[in-house]
């Protein structure tokens, strides 16, 4: 192997690679002024209503759309305001429970 041909170029020397072209893509976020009002919206929205039914568990998804350094600081701070607006709201989260059962062989 002559030593201006890389490892890889000789690993890839008899694989042929498609041309590749980068393309800029970009998705609207909308900036909204008051998020919790936004939520709670979304929350009383017909297709909610008819779905959740009292007693059922839901699940809300939060994720920033942050620089990567930033993402942890940021997603806790949600989680945080989230937390206080339940409770403020009285909106209880029950803490998991879990029943376990100790069954003796029987003999």
């Amino acid at each position: 192997m002559s030593s201006n041909i890389s490892i890889i170029d000789h690993l890839l020397k008899d694989i042929l690679i498609p041309r590749v072209a980068r393309i800029r893509q970009n998705f609207e976020r909308p900036v909204l002024s008051d998020v919790e009002a936004a939520v709670l919206d979304k929350l009383r929205s017909a297709r909610v209503l008819e779905s959740v039914r009292p007693g059922m568990r839901i699940a809300i998804g939060v994720g920033p759309w942050v620089n990567v350094p930033d993402y942890v600081a940021v997603t806790g701070e949600i989680n945080q305001a989230i937390l206080e607006t339940f409770r403020s709201r009285n909106i209880v989260i029950p803490m998991p429970q879990r029943e376990v059962r100790m069954l003796q062989a029987r003999a």
